[in-house]
């Protein structure tokens, strides 16, 4: 799906839950949906910067906690006590997140079968960590291509 059908269904979602879709929530949303790897709020707002943009900390923090609460974010929490988060768009998927470079992967072909026949499922979560193939050849010595 095309990255800016992604971001309309996200804030179609937004706007259900009642939140107004201003110029520049829609332009840091399509920064955050754009980025193919995991990242910390600072690392979203310096994406942005980059991007040219100008967003507060405290609106890209906002955005981020809110995106969380409506299942189109997700949190990672690592051992340094550092949390990064993946945008998660609004269907059925799944994550491939490189330990090495930090890299996420959207898998929307599920292979999640009911565990127990007398438990009703719901929804799931998989994500999958590891290293991605470009990693892989990195230090397997070849030279990384370029990104």
């Amino acid at each position: 799906m095309p990255m800016g059908d992604v971001v309309e269904l996200a804030c179609g979602r937004l706007r259900a839950a009642g939140i107004r879709i201003t110029q520049q929530r829609r332009q840091l949303l399509r920064v955050f949906a754009g980025m193919d790897r995991w990242c910390t709020p600072q690392e979203l707002y310096q994406a942005a910067e980059a991007a040219g943009q100008h967003p507060g900390l405290a609106t890209v923090y906002r955005l981020v906690e809110t995106l969380c609460s409506l299942g189109l974010c997700k949190s990672f929490p690592q051992s340094d006590r550092t949390v990064r988060y993946v945008f998660c768009p609004p269907f059925h998927h799944h994550h491939l997140i490189c330990l090495d470079c930090g890299r996420v992967r959207n898998i929307t072909d599920c292979h999640v079968e009911q565990p127990a026949s007398d438990f009703t499922v719901r929804e799931h979560s998989v994500d999958f960590f590891g290293q991605c193939p470009r990693c892989a050849e990195h230090l397997r010595g070849a030279p990384s291509p370029p990104s």
